[in-house]
């Protein structure tokens, strides 16, 4: 039989050829078309999940029926994709991100700053706006493209260091919205810009005034934007350095934001928030009333991580008071 096989393909090894030749485009074609179905059932499976969804609120407007449930805990010890309280596109998605390629010449520059279980937090606001949602982050990260991917509507991204931003906007992520931001509040004016915001009359909770020491200056566009969620991951923190930016800004900048919309609430989450500052102005100007999940821990879940994150609902309206209860700090 294998002689016969060698004859029969020595004998017509040009028509061999020719059928090989002829099959190339409609192999190329038929792996496209199988992408394609690929596509679009993952498409169908977004869609059906979220045509599921209760009336919520789009980015071109109106308020969503249902907000995530108090009732609804999340286990610190969801470490792993396949256990997340999240819809199989969103583990798609988050399993993509943990495999970002690492940029050359800086290994550690693929690594997304939050926990799984702390993104599950937002991933899962941001699915009961099936329109869209108004999403503002601070921080430019390797997280960026996992929240624009997960949101329909607009996402934008507010970033200080500026060679960084650079380089994530023209190598890496060209396709995101980004803007450079200043924060001239230092980790050395904490706690005493606690004591200076109460007194400074630009800064009283039912002002919105500009003039501020704690308001940060965004781009004129993103000013009276109707935000639905508004993520703080960043400045860096400052390292211990106290001539470095931290949160101070960014957190008092989101409350007043959150505060400025038309109607509704904004959902607002502060990461980091075992730490002194981001623990303080998140108490502060956020306030415990409005605190829906809080994902923290004294300890470490593993080596290198902590989790750290707590979740806001602000409602719409400037009032005389930042908390109705305000927080009686040490």
């Amino acid at each position: 039989m294998k002689e016969r096989i060698a004859g029969y393909v020595g004998q017509d090894s040009a028509f061999v050829m020719f059928k090989r030749k002829a099959l190339q485009p409609f192999r190329a074609n038929a792996v496209i078309w199988l992408s394609c179905i690929f596509i679009g059932y993952l498409l169908h499976d977004l869609s059906s999940y979220l045509g599921g969804s209760a009336s919520h609120t789009t980015a071109s407007g109106g308020e969503h029926a249902n907000s995530p449930s108090r009732d609804v805990e999340y286990s610190p010890d969801l470490a792993t994709i396949e256990s997340l309280p999240v819809p199989t596109n969103v583990k798609s998605i988050f399993y993509l991100t943990e495999h970002i390629e690492s940029v050359k010449g800086c290994p550690t520059c693929n690594k997304v700053q939050e926990k799984l279980i702390e993104r599950s937090v937002t991933a899962n606001v941001l699915h009961s706006y099936p329109g869209g949602a108004n999403m503002l982050v601070f921080g430019v990260g390797f997280d960026s493209v996992m929240w624009a991917a997960l949101n329909p509507g607009r996402t934008v991204f507010l970033e200080d260091d500026i060679e960084w931003l650079k380089k994530a906007t023209e190598e890496l992520f060209p396709f995101i919205e980004a803007h450079v931001v200043e924060y001239s509040v230092r980790a050395k004016d904490y706690p005493g810009s606690l004591d200076r915001q109460k007194t400074d009359p630009a800064c009283h909770a039912n002002s919105d005034d500009m003039l501020c020491f704690l308001r940060l200056r965004l781009p004129a566009d993103l000013e009276h934007v109707d935000w639905d969620i508004i993520l703080v991951d960043a400045p860096s923190g400052g390292g211990g350095d106290p001539t470095q930016p931290t949160r101070q800004m960014a957190i008092f900048t989101a409350s007043k934001l959150a505060r400025r919309k038309t109607h509704g609430m904004t959902h607002v989450m502060v990461h980091d928030v075992h730490r002194p500052i981001e623990d303080t102005f998140s108490r502060t100007y956020l306030c415990d009333e409005n605190l829906l999940h809080s994902l923290e821990r004294s300890g470490k879940l593993f080596s290198g991580s902590r989790l750290a994150l707590r979740h806001y609902t602000i409602p719409a309206g400037f009032t005389d008071d930042y908390c109705h209860n305000p927080v009686k700090l040490d």
